[in-house]
């Protein structure tokens, strides 16, 4: 978890300080993703090729909110 301490050191930080904090989270994360998956190994993911009322249903929410942007 977060402290406000933290916080409040990292938003004090100059901005190529801030850059340096990101660019050492993002390789930690990227270690971690190395590790989390296993070379060889397949894995299941979810796919809307095969769930074409998930598309349709997006493709109607997205013209409900053309419609609702065009009325105002």
């Amino acid at each position: 978890m977060l402290s406000r301490e933290l916080l409040d050191e990292l938003h004090q930080l100059e901005r190529a300080d801030k850059a340096k904090v990101i660019q050492i989270l993002a390789g930690e994360l990227a270690i971690d993703e190395e590790a989390y998956f296993q070379d060889g190994t397949y894995y299941d993911f979810w796919s809307p090729i095969d769930a074409p009322e998930a598309a349709n249903l997006l493709l109607n929410m997205l013209d409900e909110k053309r419609e609702m942007n065009s009325a105002l």
